[in-house]
């Protein structure tokens, strides 16, 4: 995923603290010159979605769009 915007390395350190970590997902960010950058790894297509999904309600800080869902 990758946020730009002017608040974008500012958003790195509470991005940090939502990332999840083991259960099948790996993630990490980096921000520079105004990008933000979060990756993820996954050994499936489950535990990408079961990671990602909450990262980005957390991100968002609303609930996602109904086809994002799908």
């Amino acid at each position: 995923m990758i946020h730009v915007a002017p608040d974008a390395e500012a958003r790195l350190e509470p991005v940090r603290a939502h990332l999840p970590s083991g259960n099948g997902c790996d993630a990490a960010a980096s921000a520079w010159n105004g990008l933000l950058a979060v990756r993820f790894c996954a050994e499936t297509i489950g535990a990408l979605r079961a990671a990602a999904l909450p990262f980005l309600l957390a991100f968002r800080g609303e609930p996602l769009p109904r086809v994002w869902l799908s």
